[in-house]
């Protein structure tokens, strides 16, 4: 549920209107202060659970070594000297 502009200036109207200007102001920084400490502590509790239980990466994998090839990692040496 997402609240568009119209709906939170109702909001707010009616709590100055119940409360009075001063309180509504008080009453709404608590109430971001309160959001503001719940989605830290919550983002806090996902971490810890995600490296505990290590979902963001997957367990490394160990690289596969290649059959050497003859042809590719070596000349061979024929014996004869070439100097030139």
């Amino acid at each position: 549920m997402s609240l568009g502009v119209p709906e939170i200036l109702i909001i707010v109207g009616v709590l100055v209107l119940l409360f009075g200007g001063a309180a509504a102001v008080n009453l709404a920084r608590q109430a971001g202060g309160a959001l503001g400490t719940v989605k830290r502590v919550s983002d806090e509790v996902k971490s810890e659970v995600d490296s505990v239980f290590r979902l963001d990466d997957p367990p490394p994998r160990r690289p596969r070594r290649a059959a050497p090839d003859d042809d590719d990692d070596y000349d061979e040496d024929d014996g004869s000297d070439d100097q030139t």
